[in-house]
């Protein structure tokens, strides 16, 4: 969604971070930042038996399950990942 470096606007400089813009040393812009409802090949799964260990080829998937807890759960095997 955002970048995190420099961009070249109007000779100054704009830096994008998290869900805060920046310009000229001040917020400018805030942005509510989500969990987005699946991730692809951010997380790997650690379950031995999870097909995603066996076939490499195989991209790991992970769907949210618990938006407030912040659980994700493998979409071949449901094992548990729990975000910070």
């Amino acid at each position: 969604m955002y970048d995190c470096g420099f961009a070249k606007e109007n000779h100054r400089f704009r830096f994008r971070t998290g869900g805060i813009i920046i310009k000229d040393n001040k917020i400018v812009g805030k942005h509510l930042l989500e969990l987005p409802e699946t991730v692809t090949n951010i997380i790997k799964c650690k379950n031995p038996r999870c097909i995603t260990s066996i076939e490499q080829e195989l991209p790991h998937k992970f769907k949210l399950t618990n938006r407030e807890h912040r659980i994700y759960r493998c979409v071949y095997c449901e094992s548990k990942f729990k975000g910070n």
